[in-house]
């Protein structure tokens, strides 16, 4: 059965290794970047406006939930 561009059980490539260890190196790099980006605006920036963006808490409660990425890249180099 084909699946919509946006389900998230369709099949998508397969990772290998090198793809899986580098997924990784950019989440963490991503993530250290976020914690440090969040420590410098201070508690304060955290709900303030920002025009029609969303503020930081926003932004943060949305990355927070997104899981499908890094579950597929925790999977990788499992052979199935």
């Amino acid at each position: 059965m084909a699946r919509a561009p946006g389900d998230p059980r369709r099949r998508l490539g397969r990772f290998t290794g090198l793809d899986s260890e580098e997924a990784r190196s950019r989440l963490g790099r991503l993530a250290r970047c976020c914690l440090l980006g969040y420590g410098t605006a201070g508690p304060a920036a955290w709900d303030a406006p920002r025009g029609e963006a969303w503020t930081l808490r926003q932004i943060a409660g949305h990355v927070a939930r997104v899981t499908f990425y890094a579950g597929y890249a925790e999977q990788a180099g499992r052979p199935t």
